[in-house]
């Protein structure tokens, strides 16, 4: 559902967009503060068709809130009055970041998962690749003292205060981080800081859900089986519950496919569907109870 602010027709022509960064109207947009969360990330191509970045502006002006600035090459769009995301492409380059600040975990959670799942449409649509995925450490993005941007070169943010360049960390890493129960990693900066990972990506630590032990689940009856995987009765044996469970097949890419499905079920599931669903996540599971 659209915000009311976009439910008329507008039209987008991006060739009449201003080419120049509006660096004044950005400068409110970084604030540093304590209470402020900070998270960035960035995506390289293979290649980067011209219509990529009017076509993602389009669908987030559709699915957040009006944007306070946009241009050719960027936009900063808004979750909430707290939580904004300034999105910018450098097409010599090739690269895209997104770099969100906000002080309501949720909401931050909310805003680059559905930014990441936009990043995915639109790559499959144009049928091009990331070549690389950077998530760039929250640590340092706390100590950069004006809003980092990608234009004039390859992006690389130094922290104010010692003149290091800002740590980052491929996303294949993060997700093996999490996969293997991993709870930090260091920053590899000079007061070697431990950096949570759950809020270096939160899109991928799911710390919202109640993780169970596979020990507790007994599986019953295969209800059903498709390409990616298959869905079993089950038992949790701590309560006796009858559940369905879901365990995906050993994809190239079964973890972004485990994500997918698990945010579908968040909002989709109810109490007439099941009890509450059970995903295999590797070396558990993930509880989603009904609202």
């Amino acid at each position: 559902e659209p915000p009311q602010t976009l439910r008329t027709e507008e039209s987008l022509i991006p060739c009449l967009l201003p080419l120049d960064r509006p660096s004044e109207s950005l400068k409110s947009f970084w604030i540093r503060q304590p209470d402020r969360l900070y998270l960035g990330r960035s995506w390289t191509f293979d290649f980067l068709p011209i219509p990529l970045f009017p076509r993602l502006m389009v669908r987030l002006f559709y699915f957040l809130q009006r944007p306070e600035v946009f241009w050719a090459h960027g936009l900063l769009v808004n979750q909430d009055d707290e939580t904004k995301a300034l999105i910018e492409v450098n097409r010599e380059c090739k690269i895209l970041t997104c770099f969100i600040q906000g002080r309501d975990d949720s909401h931050v959670e909310r805003l680059i998962s559905k930014i990441d799942e936009e990043m995915d449409i639109i790559r499959e649509w144009f049928a091009v690749k990331f070549t690389q995925i950077e998530v760039y450490c929250y640590h340092c993005l706390s100590q950069i003292s004006s809003e980092p941007t990608v234009m004039g070169g390859p992006f690389r943010l130094k922290n104010a205060e010692t003149n290091r360049a800002v740590q980052t960390y491929p996303f294949a890493d993060c997700e093996k981080a999490i996969l293997d129960a991993e709870e930090w990693l260091e920053c590899s900066g000079s007061s070697k800081e431990k950096i949570e990972v759950s809020r270096l990506v939160p899109d991928l630590s799911m710390k919202q859900f109640t993780i169970l032990s596979q020990g507790d689940i007994q599986l019953e009856n295969v209800l059903g089986s498709g390409a990616f995987a298959d869905v079993h009765s089950a038992i949790y044996l701590p309560t006796g519950q009858v559940l369905a469970n879901k365990r995906f097949k050993p994809l190239k890419n079964w973890f972004k496919l485990f994500h997918r499905e698990v945010k579908f079920m968040r909002y989709t599931i109810t109490r007439r569907m099941f009890c509450c669903a059970l995903l295999l996540f590797v070396p558990d599971c993930v509880r989603i109870n009904p609202d």
